[in-house]
Parts: C-alpha cells; sequence; structure tokens
C-alpha cells in the first residue's frame, strides 16, 4: 500500500488517481503451452489497471508476451518475478509461444465502490474508464 500502490496511481493518474482506494479485484494463473493453449486473442479487461507477473523465465520458452495492438508487438518481462502492467481498456492478448511453458500471474485492479453505494456492478469500472481514452496510457518503460 505504500509502494506500489502510489507508483500505479502516479504512472496512470487518469485511470487510478485514488491509490489507496485501488484493490484486487481478481487474480489467477496461467500457463500457456505451445502444444496446447499457445495465445489468447485481443481484449480489453474490465479492470483499471491489469498486470501480468511472470512466473518463469523468458529462456524456458519461445515467442510469448503481452501483444499491444497500440504498439503492433508483443511485451515480455525480463525475468521471472517481473510485471507487465497497464490499464484495462487497453486491447492485447497473449502472443503465441511456439516452443516450452509460460506461467503468469493475472491480476485486475480497480476500486470497490460499487459494494458501498450499491450502484449496478460495472459502474465504477465504466465510470472511472470513460476518463481516459482506450489505449492512451499504455506505459512502455517497464
Amino acid at each position: 500500500r505504500t509502494l506500489l500502490l502510489p507508483a500505479l496511481s502516479a504512472c496512470y493518474p487518469e485511470a487510478a488517481p485514488l491509490a489507496s482506494s485501488l484493490r484486487v479485484l481478481d487474480c489467477f494463473l496461467v500457463r500457456y503451452d505451445a502444444t496446447k493453449q499457445a495465445s489468447l486473442p485481443t481484449h480489453t479487461d474490465q479492470s483499471l489497471l491489469s498486470f501480468t507477473i511472470a512466473l518463469n523465465d523468458p529462456g524456458e520458452y519461445d515467442g510469448g508476451g503481452t501483444w499491444f495492438r497500440g504498439l503492433g508487438r508483443a511485451v515480455d518481462a525480463p525475468a521471472a518475478g517481473h510485471a507487465v502492467l497497464f490499464p484495462g481498456k487497453v486491447e492485447h492478448g497473449g502472443h503465441p509461444i511456439t516452443r516450452g511453458v509460460r506461467y503468469i500471474i493475472v491480476l485486475f485492479m480497480g476500486y470497490e465502490t460499487n459494494r458501498l453505494s450499491q450502484r449496478p456492478a460495472g459502474y465504477a469500472l465504466e465510470a472511472a474508464g470513460d476518463s481516459f481514452p482506450a489505449g492512451s496510457l499504455l506505459k512502455e518503460e517497464l
């Protein structure tokens, strides 16, 4: 709360201006396998901020990374334990791997205001998402 959340708010002030109110909304493990599910189609997330945290080193697979339509290329964490983060409305997908297995943790962050306000699910995400154009806040620096 004292380091990561303020840093996120500083990087993405339009997407997440209230660092102290950010919460993990969902978190799960993804396994990309060159012989099975090697990729994920381009999409947007229903989160203010999204993360992919590498659990294994890029030398254990070929290809991979998070592909961003706005960049026209994939960005991969340089080593296990590193993360790629971006606003959820940025179009992205899991770039295909051609050898090996890639493990990541996907993390979605946002505000938990719906529980207190009794507004319909998704209201806070829609309202906050309207404050910046999709793709305008992608940070290439990792």
